[in-house]
């Protein structure tokens, strides 16, 4: 990034989450050593979870295979998705 022409710019475009090891918020740390310290994780895991089991059976009647072939056509890659 030393090369960019902003380097501001850079650091925020060319970066992502795992590039950031500490984060503190009101003089407290939130993330330490690339790892997120306020999160309830296996409560997280069980509501993603429910709403995973609750869009399936919300979307169990869908026929996916002709959204495919209508998202397929839109893109020109009817012969790249078989």
């Amino acid at each position: 990034m030393a090369a960019a022409g902003n380097p501001a710019a850079a650091l925020v475009l060319h970066n992502s989450h795992s590039d950031v090891d500490y984060v503190i918020l009101n003089s407290e740390i939130v993330k330490e050593n690339g790892k997120l310290l306020r999160v309830d994780w296996p409560t997280l895991k069980q509501e993603l979870q429910d709403n995973m089991k609750e869009l399936g059976e919300s979307h169990k009647g869908l026929d996916w295979s002709r959204n495919n072939d209508e998202v397929a056509d839109s893109w020109n890659m009817s012969d790249k998705l078989e």
